[in-house]
């Protein structure tokens, strides 16, 4: 799975190498009214990929929900949640779970919620990206 999201996320990235870049065609203006003296391009502005830009930070937030099932995976293996279950018991006022195998589900469901929740999210930002790009062109 590791190396279907490393091709996957490596094929979107390299895709979004030639996107477009708002102000794309304001420099194509610019320079071809160089001859004016009037008008003179603004060279200090950088504008951003917004689909490489998108690409990047959804790499990066997939990267640490892979973080997070590796720490998920050690701690139940090297009894980082019996560890849980000894010093952090239930109370009145803090339900918390009384097993070790309690601990690990509700870590591997916070983890499952996460992952869906941060899918949703790129999905939706990927087509307001879209969107704006549509409209910017």
């Amino acid at each position: 799975l590791a190396l279907i999201f490393e091709t996957t996320w490596h094929k979107f990235r390299h895709q979004t190498e030639h996107s477009y870049i708002y102000g794309d065609l304001q420099a194509l203006i610019a320079s071809a009214s160089q001859s004016d003296s009037a008008r003179q391009p603004c060279t200090d502005v950088t504008h951003l990929r917004l689909r490489k830009e998108l690409v990047n930070r959804a790499g990066g937030e997939f990267m640490t929900l892979g973080f997070l099932a590796f720490v998920i995976f050690f701690s139940h293996n090297l009894g980082g949640f019996h560890l849980l279950v000894r010093r952090c018991p239930p109370s009145e006022e803090l339900r918390l779970p009384i097993t070790t195998a309690d601990w690990l589900t509700m870590a591997e469901a916070a983890h499952m919620k996460l992952f869906f929740g941060m899918v949703f999210y790129f999905v939706l930002i990927w087509r307001l990206v879209e969107g704006s790009i549509k409209k910017i062109q």
